[in-house]
């Protein structure tokens, strides 16, 4: 028990670390990085072959990924965002604009309830932005 307490403040000191340094990078340096790494992004064969994404929407300091939405949908692809639903669970919902996304209980923008579910067997493709993580 010790080691798993050991590891989550190893976890909450980095994760602290890590915070106040993507706090401390400027817009133009943040919108640059968000850029290049859609741009990488945009070459993996998974990328290029799924036809339906799940993408959750990064809140600062997350990479923004509400930039890929123009991107996917004028390449034809269909995008799923998560709603978190009344139950606590969360229900993936298609969205065809930006202006479909609202801010939701957490304050992460989520579709609005009347957007169309999508099944997770529909789903090829997950985008998951997030502070920071490693292979594991």
């Amino acid at each position: 028990m010790a080691s798993i307490i050991e590891t989550e403040k190893k976890k909450a000191a980095l994760r602290s670390v890590i915070l106040k340094e993507q706090r401390s990078m400027s817009r133009v340096w943040r919108e640059a990085s968000d850029k290049e790494l859609f741009d990488q992004l945009s070459e993996l064969p998974q990328w290029r072959k799924a036809k339906t994404v799940f993408l959750f929407v990064g809140v600062l300091p997350e990479p923004n990924t509400a930039l890929l939405l123009p991107r996917l949908i004028s390449g034809g692809v269909r995008i799923a965002a998560p709603l978190s639903a009344a139950s606590g669970r969360m229900e993936a919902r298609q969205i065809t604009d930006v202006e479909q996304l609202k801010p939701g209980r957490f304050g992460i923008l989520e579709p609005q309830e009347g957007c169309p579910l999508v099944s997770k067997e529909e789903i090829e493709l997950v985008l998951v932005p997030a502070l920071c993580y490693d292979r594991r």
